[in-house]
């Protein structure tokens, strides 16, 4: 009661939101990390509760903005991107979710260097996004910094998707085994489509700096 009567009593009533959302995101993109590192299945199995953990105090967090949003009258940018923003952090929180729990369910005979890297990958995505979401608040007086924490992102992207390109062409070259290919295949597609959305987030932030 009292942490979300903070929230009312703050001079803004937006951010505080969207930096609960990114805490969750940053602590689930690490455990990820750790997960595709992990060789044994029940330590497996340990690491994604947690992050299946983190993503249930994710959903919290945004139900609770929507149903602020009701009595929240004045956001420091327009409504919708308001709403967008908050749905894209969901989003991001949700493909970290859905790559563990490929990983998971799917049982490969091994985890390749390339889907370590880009288990990295979204954990810095996740680190530089959790940044700029504290930076919102300075948006109007500091757009600079938004805007290269946003390039950042980018970058990442794009060498994400270099990694992605480069492990699809080696599978199809030496992979014999249709079901891992399959497998494989499956798990760095989600890798990749987390990053994708990171790239999304930082898109939409540049868009709101350019407004301010």
């Amino acid at each position: 009661m009292s942490f979300f009567w903070f929230f009312k009593a703050s001079g803004d009533k937006i951010y505080p939101y969207f930096e609960k959302q990114a805490s969750c995101f940053v602590s689930a993109a690490g455990l990820l990390s750790d997960l595709v590192r992990s060789k044994e299945v029940s330590e497996r199995k340990n690491i994604y509760r947690n992050i299946k953990l983190c993503e249930t105090q994710g959903d919290a967090v945004i139900t609770t903005l929507y149903e602020e949003m009701v009595e929240i009258k004045s956001t420091p940018f327009d409504r919708a991107d308001v709403q967008g923003l908050a749905t894209m952090l969901d989003d991001f929180l949700d493909m970290i979710n859905d790559s563990a729990k490929r990983v998971l369910i799917y049982l490969p005979k091994r985890i390749d260097s390339q889907v370590i890297e880009l288990a990295d990958y979204i954990k810095e995505d996740a680190v530089v996004l959790e940044l700029l979401v504290g930076q919102m608040k300075f948006i109007g007086k500091k757009p600079m910094q938004v805007l290269q924490q946003c390039e950042r992102i980018t970058q990442i992207e794009h060498a994400s998707d270099d990694v992605f390109g480069e492990y699809m062409t080696f599978l199809f070259e030496n992979e014999k085994d249709a079901i891992e290919l399959v497998k494989y295949k499956n798990i760095v597609e989600a890798l990749e489509d987390t990053t994708d959305c990171a790239k999304d987030i930082a898109g939409l932030i540049r868009k709101i700096a350019f407004e301010k």
